[in-house]
Parts: C-alpha cells; sequence; structure tokens
C-alpha cells in the first residue's frame, strides 16, 4: 500500500512518513503541490494522498482540482492535513469530494485511521457471487466448492493468528498468508488483500512482520468476510 504526503514543512513530512510507515504503509514525499502533481502523473497507483491545503506553487486546492481533471489520478483517495480549521476550507474541501479531514497538530491515530478509511472507500468485503463466477467461467457448483475450501482456510489462518497476536503460536508452526491471499484474489476479496498487503510474509518463516495494528486489521477482515461466506459455507445459495 502506497501513500503520497504531500507537506512542505519537512518536519511535519518527515513526523507523518515516520507515523504510516510504522503502521505498514510505504510512504513518499512531496513538498510542493507541483512536485506532488508531476510525482502522481508518474505513479498513479499511488493509493492514498495526504495533502495540506497551504503548500507553494500550487495549493492543495489546486492539487485535488487537478486529481479530479484526470482520469489516471480522480479516484485516488484523498486525506486532507492542515491548520486550517474555518468552514469555508472545510466545505470547500467537501465540494472537491474530500470526505476525509485532520486539522493540525497531527495526532497520530487519527492520521492512521483516516488514511485507512479513504483506502477502504470503494473496496469491497467481496465481489459478488455472479461476477466471480462471469470472471471465471465457474458454474454454481464449482463456486460453493471455492468458497468452502477458503472458509476453512479463513479458519485455520485466523486461529493462527490469534495465537500469533497472543504469543501462543506452537513453536516450529509455519505462519504464511500467500495462499489466503491467492484466495482473496480469486473471490474479488479487496479488503483483505489490501490488509494482508500491510504484512510481510512467506519464505518458510515462522512469525510474519508487521506493526501489531496490522494484524488487528487482518482479523478484523477476517471476521467480516467470515460472516458474509457463512451462509454460503453452509448450504448451496448465491451470495
Amino acid at each position: 500500500m502506497s501513500v503520497l504526503v504531500v507537506e512542505d514543512n519537512p518536519i511535519s513530512a518527515k513526523a507523518m512518513q515516520a507515523v504510516l510507515t510504522r503502521h505498514g504503509l510505504e510512504t513518499s514525499i512531496a513538498y510542493t503541490g507541483l512536485q506532488a502533481y508531476e510525482y502522481l502523473k508518474e505513479n498513479p497507483q499511488v493509493e492514498c494522498v495526504v495533502v495540506d491545503l497551504i503548500l507553494p506553487e500550487m495549493d492543495g486546492f489546486q492539487l485535488i482540482q487537478r486529481m479530479k481533471q484526470s482520469a489516471l489520478l480522480q479516484e485516488i483517495p484523498v486525506v486532507i492535513c492542515t491548520t486550517l480549521r474555518d468552514t469555508t476550507a472545510v466545505r470547500k474541501s467537501a465540494q472537491l469530494g474530500c470526505r476525509y479531514y485532520v486539522v493540525k497538530p497531527v495526532v497520530a491515530q487519527e492520521l492512521v485511521k483516516k488514511v485507512d478509511d479513504a483506502m477502504d472507500q470503494g473496496l469491497s468485503i467481496l465481489e459478488s457471487a455472479h461476477r466471480t463466477m462471469d470472471r471465471l467461467d465457474l458454474d454454481q457448483n464449482s463456486y460453493d466448492d471455492i468458497v468452502r475450501a477458503f472458509g476453512k482456510l479463513m479458519d485455520e489462518k485466523t486461529g493462527q493468528t490469534y495465537a500469533l497476536v497472543e504469543d501462543r503460536l506452537d513453536y516450529g508452526t509455519v505462519l504464511d498468508y500467500s495462499d489466503l491471499a491467492e484466495g482473496a484474489r480469486l473471490l474479488g476479496a479487496e479488503k483483505l488483500i489490501r490488509a494482508l498487503s500491510a504484512i510481510r510474509y512467506g519464505g518458510g518463516h515462522r512469525r510474519p512482520e508487521g506493526h501489531p495494528a496490522a494484524f488487528e486489521t487482518l482479523l478484523r477482515e477476517l471476521s467480516a468476510l467470515e460472516r458474509l461466506l457463512r451462509p454460503a459455507r453452509r448450504i448451496n445459495v448465491t451470495i
């Protein structure tokens, strides 16, 4: 997951980068609005932009307007992080489609939550069964078999993750989320895919690495997905 912080104060920029990186987000910095726009044109895969409104060369409002005018950049979620707290700034931000607004001085937990919420915007817990079947050319029975197998895998990984978080994972247990990520991609579980991307795993390592908040997010998404899949795991019904 990649985030661009657009902030002309180098101390604030580095502080926000440190907070977001600590929570598993790959974070870059642009110090002017123009620099940010040029970076985004070269890196449209950025998943969220945290932008100050008071910037040299091109202010935050102008940057957001340029992004909204670009078919390549218009869907990237934006979190505004600024000292401006007047109703005019808030109203103008809302008119530009920016729902996430953080007032400086920044509180780390609030910033992380706003970025998480913004990146969740538009992501689905699970792609519809009909859409998945069309995409993979599956019949209903094949889809149901995949859902049940994936459900069993989720149960296993959920239990192991709880054991990891509570420091009671059996010695020698290999906890690798690669198969879970593959199943999530197969079924279009976008939020689970994003949660897994914040954790480093694989290569036979017993203990995956990541900020504690990343594992909490993973468990939350597994729980939400399990609730959604529960009916389909019990009987052959389309969800």
